[in-house]
């Protein structure tokens, strides 16, 4: 429907004192913020077409694209509508906001939240992705927390789980503990005994951890030798046995309980 036809539609009596505000203060924008609190218990249509008049005036505004996504995902909410043509056209208007503020954080973490709620792993996924590489580095650190809350959860397959970690323990090495959890808990041995090889040859972990580490590294060989494809698991205790002289017990034993299972 033209604009113009709509105006007709969505204008009552009541709004025409805004309207007049509108026309004396055409640069302003608390006039149209005030039209959008007059009207925010109005049918959708016309809170709807009212942002939209107020996006050909301030396209870059962030508090009208904020308002306007809000009230957007809120209706869908509310109605129940995740699964209809009013979620596309929510989403389609998240990709018409990042257009213009693509290095708002806030609005990439909104977005990717409502697109997980509509079931679009592979969308939410590629959101994340497109937001760390839209905003600057000092920014990452909002994006990659709920980034790998969404990992957790276990929506995805670990194979894809593995990627995003590995990125998101080359900006935080911090984090490799959380991510050998992560493989631990989907049983991703391969990977797990490679990371605490690589954690092991540190000299900044403690002497606590490395004992810890040790352990989850011969219970792992020993409890699945088969599985362990991508490092030489007798080079690597060999290598611990002189790193380690004082655990040459444990090491010793899980060397051999490893031979015997692999015949």
């Amino acid at each position: 429907m033209p604009m113009q036809s709509m105006q007709v539609l969505y204008i009552h009596d009541d709004d025409l004192p805004y309207e007049e505000d509108l026309i004396r203060n055409t640069n302003l924008l608390k006039p149209w913020l005030r039209y959008f609190e007059h009207k925010r218990n109005s049918p959708d249509e016309e809170r709807f077409y009212l942002y939209e008049r107020a996006l050909l005036e301030f396209v870059t505004s962030y508090k009208i694209w904020k308002a306007y996504l809000d009230d957007r995902r809120d209706s869908v909410f509310q109605r129940q509508q995740l699964f209809t043509e009013q979620a596309n056209f929510a989403n389609n208007c998240y990709e018409r906001a990042l257009i213009f503020l693509h290095r708002m954080p806030r609005i990439w973490l909104d977005y990717a939240e409502f697109l997980l709620k509509q079931g679009k792993l592979r969308l939410t996924r590629k959101t994340f992705d497109r937001a760390l590489h839209s905003l600057p580095i000092i920014q990452h650190e909002r994006i990659w927390n709920k980034y790998i809350e969404f990992v957790q959860a276990s929506f995805l397959p670990a194979a894809i789980g593995i990627k995003i970690w590995k990125r998101y323990i080359q900006y935080n090495p911090k984090k490799r503990p959380e991510f050998l959890d992560y493989l631990l808990t989907h049983e991703e041995f391969n990977e797990a005994s490679l990371l605490i090889v690589s954690l092991l040859k540190e000299e900044s972990e403690t002497s606590s951890n490395k004992d810890e580490l040790l352990k989850e590294l011969c219970r792992i060989i020993c409890q699945n030798p088969s599985k362990i494809t991508s490092i030489s698991v007798e080079d690597v205790l060999r290598f611990f046995l002189k790193k380690y002289p004082e655990k040459s017990g444990m090491i010793w034993c899980s060397l051999g309980n490893y031979q015997i299972l692999e015949g």
